[in-house]
């Protein structure tokens, strides 16, 4: 209508371009710049009774393919519906909540039927076609759905709803209902319109028996395109670290549709539907584009983490080297496995939940469960890549399919568009360029779509069997039921609506008692149009048990240090408190410390922090079960009781150089000096005390001070003594070359000493007598007379003959010798 009143204005344009004329179209086409954008943002709603207040079906909307419940009671049944301002009138099982108009209005409640294409809403009163469109104008279709049922739970239970239009343009594709949590979500479909008439229809699209219960409220169809934003956003965490069942789904509303849905992270993909499965732990991001080319902002830092509930724990986590601890897992009931790095000679036990170690140095325990196998796939040629071998089938194979199509035909094919043009050129799930299994869908349900007997397996052993699936037309998708050893896995799965969207399913299978396996797969579809559906990557491996770990470090105290300060020693009745001032820096924190009056920590203290009692004290230090005992000194003197200090008396001799005065203390004590004054009293001195050199005796005295108390005073006597002159007795002179004779080393008077210079017996000389040291006595000197040796003279005699009588000689000579 806006395009149409654009264009009359224009017609009405004069050609004379004149400054008047100018100016009038000018304002003109500002005013209708100014109309048409204030039409378009807003725009009127085309639909009556969007919000169900009107009445039911003819008055707005039409629904023929839902059944009506009316009145409500409380109990419902696929593919029934009901116009009701509570789901949980409908059916006493749904959750309970008012409509999103005003929170006390109608909503239309579903509850979704088990038949693929259900139409539960068609715009209009007769469930004909819609009037009053612009060709070639965009139109939204947009409401607000929420899901009903506390069994909606997964994709699996969630309801699938696609909008179908005739007279349109439009690009095929799927919403799913949100989680309970979510609440109402707004949703839309946009189409050109191609007549000034369209059928306008939303269709149930999911089979589930259990939830695919749903509420929609509030249509509105409207020329344009509603602003394109992010309506909601979730995931769900896998179950183990190495299983990729994580999911991620988000959803947008508005633009243009469809949304083009691109993950990118730890792994990458990309769909239409908003919806990523598979997903191993790690962190993601995704980004949504219209069909425009608009895009929202990304969804940045999506983590997934699959949980660990194990827990582990210590007795003691920190111990002395050698010392046992108890370490304890739980969490889950399969068995676990310790280790230990570094590695550890205790760990004697390690598959018990329980175990004891005895660690000497810091290590960490990590306990483990689970298992992991080989993953080898027992299903023969099961990514098909070996061809039509390997398998049997109902289906008839077709190696080209009739134009006309063939129900209950299958191929094995890289691309089922090039074996029947209508499909949709898909890429197969293996490799993009493998061989898939692609089949036009029976139309008995009984049909077995692919059948392998003999596999042969473990009795009592968990299995994992899946395959992938994929819609490979837009209509009636096929529904999936799966049988081992004739026992279905569970109930029928759809594929995906649209088109080359492969999903994997996975079930649990136990072998129990059995050594092989026969497994059937069923279309349980038996619709004539569309039903046309791809399988790859058949799938029957080992269970794998989550593997599972947890750590804790048990710390090893090599050394514990306990440091003490003896506390300062009091006097008279005071009392000393070891607790608080007995441990120094440098000891090992953390520790308790206990208080003991003997070293084998047998008897405790009864008041540590107010000791009445000189005596050494004990501090234990504990840290787990290392500990560490130091004795501790208190010192208490009773009544001023400090004992004297040690003296000894000092004496030396006239003019030598005396030594400090000095006595012995008690530890800590300090040392009181005093001498004598003219009146006999005592004056107080410093030390060092200056000695004089009078001779005689002079007396100090001396004390010791512990805190206040001071001992009584001792005398210390100095003595100066006088020096004594060593004698000798007297000596006689000797003839030059005598024997010498030896000096005496002791004088007459008992001094000692030595003679200075060496005694010479052939000249006179004096010789000096130095006393030994600490005799108090003078040097004293000593002559010796040496005299010279003198020839003897005698007179003349005449000579005799022999024989004449003797005569006498002289008996003295003539110089009297």
């Amino acid at each position: 209508m806006s395009t149409t009143f654009f264009f009359h204005l224009k017609t009405l344009m004069p050609n004379k371009k004149t400054k008047t004329t100018t100016k009038f179209f000018n304002f003109l086409t500002y005013s209708v710049f100014i109309i048409l954008v204030s039409a378009n943002l807003c725009s009127q709603n085309l639909l009556t009774n969007g919000g169900f207040e009107g009445g039911g079906s003819t008055n707005g909307f039409f629904i023929n393919q839902y059944g009506l419940i009316n009145p409500v009671n409380g109990v419902s049944t696929p593919g029934k519906y009901a116009i009701t301002k509570d789901p949980k009138f409908m059916d006493a099982n749904f959750i309970s909540g008012g409509d999103k108009t005003t929170g006390n209005g109608n909503m239309l409640v579903i509850n979704g039927a088990t038949s693929n294409n259900q139409v539960f809403w068609t715009a209009g009163n007769n469930g004909g076609t819609f009037p009053g469109l612009t060709v070639g104008t965009t139109y939204t279709l947009s409401f607000w759905i929420k899901s009903v049922s506390n069994e909606v739970t997964s994709s699996a239970t969630q309801a699938s709803i696609n909008a179908f239009f005739v007279n349109a343009t439009y690009t095929p594709s799927n919403i799913q209902a949100p989680l309970p949590a979510l609440g109402w979500q707004k949703v839309s479909f946009t189409f050109i319109a191609t007549q000034t008439f369209a059928l306008i229809q939303l269709r149930t699209t999911s089979t589930s028996t259990i939830g695919n219960d749903f509420a929609v409220d509030d249509f509105e169809l409207k020329a344009g395109v509603l602003p394109f934003i992010l309506v909601s956003n979730s995931s769900t965490n896998p179950s183990c670290p190495i299983i990729n069942d994580g999911t991620i789904t988000a959803s947008a509303s508005g633009g243009s549709t469809p949304y083009k849905y691109a993950l990118t992270g730890t792994s990458s993909a990309t769909n239409s539907t908003g919806k990523f499965s598979n997903l191993l732990e790690g962190t993601y991001t995704v980004t949504i584009t219209d069909d425009a080319g608009a895009s929202l902002p990304p969804i940045t830092g999506i983590v997934l983490a699959a949980s660990n509930p194990l827990v582990v724990s210590a007795t003691l986590p920190t111990v002395c080297p050698g010392s046992p601890t108890a370490l304890n897992v739980s969490g889950v009931t399969t068995g676990y496995t310790w280790t230990a790095n570094p590695l550890d000679s205790s760990l004697t036990t390690p598959n018990s939940a329980s175990i004891t170690v005895s660690p000497t140095q810091s290590t960490t325990y990590t306990a483990s469960t689970g298992k992991t196998t080989l993953n080898t796939n027992l299903i023969k040629n099961g990514d098909f890549e070996l061809g039509n071998i390997d398998f049997t089938s109902d289906y008839d194979f077709v190696i080209n399919l009739p134009q006309d199509s063939q129900k209950k035909a299958y191929n094995i094919v890289e691309n089922p568009k090039l074996w029947f043009n209508p499909f949709s050129a898909c890429s197969d799930k293996t490799s993009g360029a493998g061989n898939m299994f692609v089949a036009d869908g029976s139309t008995n349900s009984n049909d077995k779509v692919w059948v392998q007997n003999g596999i042969f397996v473990e009795q009592d052993t968990d299995y994992d069997f899946s395959y992938y699936l994929q819609n490979v037309v837009k209509d009636t998708p096929a529904k999936i039921e799966i049988y081992i050893n004739g026992v279905s896995l569970g109930a029928p799965v759809a594929a995906p609506s649209t088109p080359c969207n492969w999903e994997k399913h996975t079930y649990k299978w136990k072998s129990g008692s059995n050594s092989s396996a026969s497994i059937i797969i069923y279309n349980r579809e038996t619709s004539g149009g569309g039903n046309d559906f791809a399988i790859d990557d058949i799938s029957l491996v080992e269970s794998s048990v989550c593997p599972l770990s947890k750590s804790i470090t048990i710390t090893v105290n090599s050394t514990l240090i306990l440091e003490i300060i003896n506390p300062a020693p009091v006097c008279s009745e005071g009392t000393v408190d070891i607790t608080s001032a007995a441990v120094t820096l440098g000891s090992t924190t953390g520790t308790t410390l206990t208080y003991w009056t003997d070293a084998a920590a047998t008897i405790a203290v009864p008041n540590p922090s107010a000791i009445t009692t000189s005596g050494t004290y004990y501090i234990k230090s504990t840290l787990g079960s290392c500990s560490i005992i130091k004795p501790v000194l208190v010192s208490i003197n009773s009544g001023g009781g400090v004992p004297t200090p040690g003296i000894s008396p000092v004496s030396y001799c006239q003019n030598s150089v005396a030594s400090a005065l000095t006595a012995t203390t008690a530890t800590t004590a300090t040392l009181n000096w005093y001498g004598v004054d003219a009146t006999g009293g005592s004056a107080s001195l410093t030390a060092p005390i200056p000695l004089t050199a009078s001779l005689g005796k002079t007396t100090y005295y001396v004390s010791q001070s512990i805190g206040t108390c001071e001992s009584p005073r001792v005398a210390i006597d100095v003595t100066v003594n006088l020096n004594v002159t060593p004698t000798f007795a007297a000596t006689t002179a000797i003839c030059s070359g005598d024997t010498l004779f030896t000096l005496p080393l002791s004088s007459s008077n008992s001094i000692s000493g030595t003679w200075l210079p060496a005694f010479d017996n052939t000249k006179s000389d004096t010789y000096t007598f130095t006393p030994t040291a600490g005799q108090c006595a003078n040097t004293a000197p000593l002559t010796i007379t040496v005299n010279p040796k003198i020839t003897p003279t005698f007179a003349t005699t005449t000579a005799i003959c022999s024989g004449d009588t003797l005569f006498t000689l002289p008996l003295s000579s003539s110089n009297s010798i």
